[in-house]
């Protein structure tokens, strides 16, 4: 499909899924009950969708969708439950996959990108490597609350890290105790 001249349709709320990230969080997730039931069919069905990028475009031309903006589908494949070196190694597959899928298609897929947040130094390793993945980045996504992105602003020590990086942020709640606001969005900067 060619871009329209004149106006484009794109669509903000896309997802998608990895596989080998889905076979470890799944049952961590809301959508499985955490682990008391599997998805039903019609739900696997659309999974295997948002797992190939071919199959997404296909359905953006159906739709007739000029471009999608991706994340994550963290409800379904959450990352917040594992320790942080294990939480750092999911994020980093999903970050991987979606920088794939926009560099492959740049004029359809805009990528997006998952932080590790139970860490902040994990985190802001993350993001600079997530940064230098590549020319496919177009928005950024954080998942986390904006209090932890303020807080992420300080090392350790407490002094202000000195270099910044801005980048829209949109948070919501995953359903662990860290006391997220269920929506908010906004310009944050992110020194590191």
């Amino acid at each position: 499909m060619q871009l329209a001249n004149d106006t484009s349709v794109i669509d903000f709320h896309s997802h998608f899924l990895v596989q080998e990230v889905f076979d470890q969080c799944h049952s961590h997730s809301p959508a499985s009950g955490f682990g008391h039931h599997q998805a039903p069919a019609h739900l696997v069905s659309l999974f295997e969708k948002m797992k190939n990028p071919r199959l997404a475009i296909e359905d953006m031309d159906h739709l007739k969708i000029d471009m999608s903006v991706f994340s994550s589908a963290t409800v379904i494949e959450p990352t917040s439950w594992a320790e942080p070196a294990v939480e750092l190694e999911l994020v980093r597959r999903l970050n991987d996959t979606i920088a794939e899928w926009a560099a492959h298609s740049p004029r359809r897929i805009i990528g997006s990108f998952a932080l590790p947040l139970q860490d902040m130094d994990l985190a802001l390793q993350e993001l600079t490597r997530a940064l230098d993945l590549g020319s496919g980045w177009q928005t950024f996504r954080l998942r986390c609350a904006v209090s932890i992105l303020e807080t992420a602003s300080f090392g350790r020590s407490g002094r202000r890290r000195r270099t910044s990086v801005w980048c829209p942020s949109c948070t919501r709640k995953e359903g662990s105790a860290h006391g997220f606001s269920n929506s908010a969005c906004g310009t944050r900067s992110l020194n590191r």
